[in-house]
């Protein structure tokens, strides 16, 4: 899903889909992925800081791990237009579904997390204390891998 119509996204949820794009050129990364969203949700330090935090995230290692996998992704000097990347267009897609689902009229910030637990690439992983490379630089800080689950506008984990 190319992500061009802020008309389908919370103002919260496009907010952070706008201000990925300055993540991604501050990592100097000229493909906008998964980590570029997610970094900006957890640099809203609002809802999805709140949501990971339920689940048993620790959003500080979580942000840590985030930085340092998006510092190993290839750079550009100069970042003229930045192309969407595979993982965040499925994230999106993931996301889409899901709003679907459950009836919502707009993607949310609870989507976008309940799409980056699912994401094969970066979420999955990281989620789980595992790290993406062969390095393990820490664990996110969950006490237990789960699966999460969307209930009431929470994630929880489900075993």
């Amino acid at each position: 899903m190319q992500p061009t119509d802020p008309t389908k996204f919370t103002d919260k949820a496009w907010e952070a889909v706008v201000k990925s794009q300055d993540v991604a050129r501050r990592f100097q990364n000229q493909n906008l992925e998964v980590e570029h969203l997610i970094t900006a949700l957890l640099e809203q330090n609002g809802l999805a800081t709140s949501l990971l935090g339920r689940a048993g995230v620790d959003t500080d290692i979580l942000g840590q791990q985030l930085e340092a996998f998006t510092k190993r992704q290839p750079k550009v000097g100069r970042i003229e237009h930045l192309y969407l990347g595979q993982s965040l267009d499925l994230l999106l897609d993931k996301a889409e579904a899901d709003r679907q689902a459950l009836q919502d009229g707009f993607i949310s910030i609870e989507h976008l997390i309940l799409a980056f637990s699912e994401d094969d690439r970066i979420g999955r992983k990281l989620l789980a204390g595992e790290a993406p490379t062969s390095q393990r630089p820490g664990r996110p800080g969950y006490d237990r891998p789960g699966r999460f689950s969307f209930y009431s506008s929470e994630i929880r984990r489900s075993n």
